[in-house]
């Protein structure tokens, strides 16, 4: 066991995943001080639309890593990621809760670090397990502003 999420990719429907895609992007700019493609990968994450698919990829770096992240929208169905609550795991958090922002009721997220389903990414209140989803939530409240005044 470990500290996880879970993420559950319903169907690809009609999302722009370029929007998702830029999305996701500026965070995995934002945090490339402590993401790469793998643990022991040095290589820039992967965020690449692919025929139509969006392909995600990260790990911390080096023993800050634990899993890798990933999401290929081609393959709809269940996915998870244990993050040991290092670092990397903010960066996936933030991603979750972009993904949850675009594909809403077709993607269903939950997670050890809170009780219940990821609803409403703007008000997600941390519960002492891990400051990921506190520091996801200000971001989204930051950089997503125009949904919060809504």
């Amino acid at each position: 066991m470990g500290y996880t999420h879970y993420f559950e990719l319903k169907t690809n429907g009609t999302v722009n995943l370029d929007n998702v895609q830029k999305a996701v992007q500026k965070v995995l700019d934002e945090d490339s001080n402590i993401i790469q493609r793998e643990y022991d990968d040095k290589a820039k994450p992967v965020n690449e639309i692919s025929d139509g698919n969006l392909l995600i990829k990260f790990n911390g770096i080096g023993n800050e890593g634990h899993e890798t992240f990933y999401l290929d929208t081609k393959k709809v169905g269940f996915n998870f990621c244990k993050t040991a609550r290092k670092p990397y795991d903010a960066t996936v958090c933030k991603v979750l809760s972009i993904l949850k922002y675009y594909f809403g009721s077709d993607i269903v997220i939950t997670s050890d670090g809170f009780s219940r389903d990821l609803g409403d990414v703007m008000c997600i209140e941390g519960d002492g397990h891990s400051d990921g989803w506190d520091k996801a939530s200000e971001y989204m409240r930051k950089n997503f502003n125009k949904i919060v005044a809504q």
